[in-house]
């Protein structure tokens, strides 16, 4: 998989799979303007849907990057990326359970 970053600096961020185990886990390391990332999600079943936990391990901490710190770039970008997941899961559960009448 590959995700083009546009701001703050053009890139494309490469991303190898190193594990997968459908709905449970997902393992990949990410690298880009000379960093790597290691990054593992894991999927549960809870009482209001999947609750998704990602943690990752930054390889070379410390680089900037348009004048910001790499960490502050990938936890801003996490954020932003997992929110956006939810907001689309939750309007497809949605959409799904007013299909079936729930």
């Amino acid at each position: 998989m590959q995700i083009e970053l546009l701001h703050p600096v053009n890139a494309v961020v490469d991303h190898v799979i190193t594990s997968c185990t459908p709905g449970e886990r997902v393992g990949w390391i990410d690298h880009a303007v000379g960093v790597a990332l290691g990054q593992w999600v894991t999927f549960e079943d809870g009482p209001k849907g999947t609750k998704v936990t990602t943690w990752g391990d930054i390889v070379h901490s410390g680089v900037t990057i348009g004048g910001r710190r790499v960490e502050h770039l990938v936890t801003a970008f996490t954020e932003m990326w997992y929110e956006n997941l939810r907001l689309m899961c939750d309007q497809a559960a949605q959409g799904c359970a007013e299909a079936s009448g729930d």
